[in-house]
């Protein structure tokens, strides 16, 4: 019987692909943990959500697997590695990232209301309401 790959330990900062169930991977940032939950930054999108570490990857390691050729001609996509590229190369102007973690530096650990799934960009789904993460206020329209 063949051994489980572990995985690694993230950790607030951290530089990861984050894969949604039914959507694609897509270039992250780890934000706050909160128990056994990541809050995530997307790069491109400016959304955040609430992952397990089953749902993150290493963006170093993974960057062959899910930044293919035919990954980057999707312009959005192509637009949040140019972001995250960018964050790598100037970690401390990441003025999204830095933004959302002064946020959820001010929230306590029992306050999870807000930190909902709010991705944007990924597909059409009427079970999702967006929320724009700037002031909190549901726009209520589908995302695709």
């Amino acid at each position: 019987m063949p051994r489980k790959v572990k995985k690694p330990a993230f950790k607030v900062g951290d530089f990861v692909f984050a894969k949604l169930h039914g959507y694609r991977a897509w270039p992250a940032r780890i934000v706050t943990i909160i128990g056994r939950f990541f809050v995530v930054y997307f790069y491109g999108t400016y959304d955040r959500a609430r992952v397990t570490r089953h749902q993150l990857y290493l963006y170093e390691k993974s960057y062959k697997r899910f930044a293919s050729a035919s990954h980057l001609k999707n312009a959005i996509f192509k637009h949040a590695m140019l972001h995250i590229q960018d964050a790598l190369t100037h970690p401390d102007e990441d003025i999204g990232y830095e933004q959302m973690l002064a946020e959820y530096a001010h929230q306590s650990e029992s306050d999870e209301s807000d930190i909902d799934i709010a991705v944007s960009h990924l597909t059409a789904d009427p079970n999702v309401i967006v929320v724009n993460n700037l002031d909190g206020a549901i726009i209520g329209r589908t995302i695709y």
